[in-house]
């Protein structure tokens, strides 16, 4: 036995039992085997004058954990029962997560500060565990059963997110709920764009600037829904890995356990350099890359004329203002986006027609003139067979999810 783990002994009741091979197997911990093995039934059958809680989320650092995990977090109990005086806390484990660690259900019954106990128990890990990151989630103190239920179901659900702001930290229930109301949006659009322009320097330079956002979370009063940033971070992940199945350029095989491979960074930022990184090494691998690149230059200049004459533009009027042939720009034009002048043109519409649904109050017939379309009935039937609904309940329904409606 190490000498952490003999430290860890010390601070065992005598009453108490240890935790069997079997009861771990089973998911259970229980001390003089009268817990449950779910705070769910816990909380039905119980009943105090004050609830709260937290959850425990662990990670293991080698490549699995010890044998005496469980009994680790038993001693955390027991410690706390004797420094605390109090025989009111239980503690479950309830489940394994994608990085291969595992989420505790810890309850409190008595008057103790849940800070205070969490502190403690934070710092409990950071002396007496080995190679276990963790994050401590902690529900308020309340009169109600229900109300702690449901926000420890709340933070049930929050902590793979830990893979965004790393570990090691103690945060309030209520925060997450609090981020989870914001409407800032980190738009994975860009990122596509560039890569479809094959513009990998702005590909990099966007998802640099999107790391910066997640520090700024962390360290600053600034809030995103993690929800949205998990999926940006997935959209991301799912965008490289389809730019670099080009069969003539293949780029590094990403694998289609997104979560599995997130989980082998520190935090979302570490995943970011990652990502970036492979991209310039993509970048170095193919010369050739670099030609297109310079060719792609053009296109997206012309790109950006197209959105500024949408209403009206041409081909011809492309060329003409930058100086090169018709027959020269519409291969370009098909080599770097894959499309025809005239189906680009066409896309580009119905995207600036939902941004002008969302951010502007206009209405259908003057969106349709200002974007081209001969008539407002072509403009409705052109938007409804891309997106299945008229632009009028796109617009609704955008507001709706966004806490405009």
């Amino acid at each position: 036995m190490d000498k952490k783990n003999t430290k860890f002994r010390w601070f065992r009741s005598r009453n108490e039992q240890k935790t069997t091979e079997s009861d771990e197997t089973q998911n259970k911990t229980p001390n003089t085997g009268a817990e449950p093995a779910d705070y769910e039934s816990y909380l039905a059958g119980c009943t105090a004058s004050t609830y709260s809680g937290f959850i425990l989320e662990t990670r293991y650092t080698r490549d699995k954990f010890p044998e005496n995990y469980a009994e680790q977090f038993q001693t955390i109990i027991d410690t706390c029962r004797q420094v605390f005086m109090v025989s009111n806390i239980h503690y479950f484990i309830t489940r394994a997560n994608q990085a291969g660690g595992k989420f505790v259900c810890y309850l409190n019954f008595d008057n103790n500060n849940i800070r205070v106990i969490t502190e403690f128990v934070k710092q409990l890990l950071y002396n007496n565990t080995n190679y276990i990151d963790f994050n401590i989630f902690y529900a308020s103190g309340t009169d109600s059963p229900e109300e702690v239920k449901a926000e420890l179901d709340f933070l049930l659900n929050m902590p793979p997110y830990s893979l965004i702001f790393g570990y090691n930290k103690k945060i309030r229930g209520f925060y997450f709920k609090d981020c989870e109301l914001s409407d800032a949006v980190i738009n994975p659009a860009p990122l596509a764009i560039s890569l479809k322009e094959n513009r990998i320097e702005d590909a990099i330079n966007f998802l640099i600037e999107e790391k910066e956002i997640f520090d700024k979370i962390i360290h600053t009063d600034l809030r995103y829904s993690y929800r949205r940033i998990y999926d940006f971070l997935i959209d991301a992940y799912l965008t490289l890995m389809d730019f670099y199945r080009n069969p003539e350029m293949p780029g590094p095989e990403y694998s289609e356990n997104f979560e599995g491979y997130l989980s082998e960074f520190e935090d979302a930022a570490h995943f970011i350099d990652k990502l970036c990184e492979d991209l310039q090494d993509y970048a170095d691998k193919y010369p050739a890359f670099r030609m297109q690149s310079m060719e792609s230059d053009l296109i997206r200049n012309a790109m950006d004329y197209i959105k500024e004459h949408i209403a009206s533009v041409t081909l011809q009027d492309v060329a003409t203002h930058f100086n090169v042939s018709y027959a020269h720009l519409s291969r370009l034009f098909k080599k770097n986006t894959r499309m025809n002048f005239t189906d680009y043109v066409a896309d580009i519409k119905l995207d600036l027609a939902t941004e002008l649904l969302k951010e502007t109050n206009l209405n259908i017939a003057d969106i349709s003139g200002r974007l081209g379309y001969n008539s407002p009935s072509y403009f409705l039937n052109k938007f409804k067979d891309r997106y299945k609904v008229t632009p009028s309940v796109y617009r609704k329904k955008y507001f709706i999810e966004n806490g405009k409606g």
